[in-house]
This record gives C-alpha cells, sequence and structure tokens, in this order.
C-alpha cells in the first residue's frame, strides 16, 4: 500500500493551493495600489 505517495499527492496539493492563495493575495494588491 502506498500510504507515502498518498501523503506526498496530498502535500503538494497543500501547497499549490497555499501558493496559488498568496499570487491572488498579490494580485488584489497590486490592483489596489493601481
Amino acid at each position: 500500500f502506498n500510504q507515502d505517495k498518498l501523503k506526498r499527492k496530498v502535500i503538494e496539493k497543500t501547497h499549490g493551493e497555499y501558493w496559488s492563495s498568496i499570487i491572488q493575495i498579490l494580485i488584489d494588491l497590486s490592483n489596489l495600489i493601481e
């Protein structure tokens, strides 16, 4: 049973969501500044 693969997938997914939310915040901030 490859639980490690599953764990890695979950980590990658949350990591990706974390970064996309940060990018979204940066875009919102730059829109406010303009």
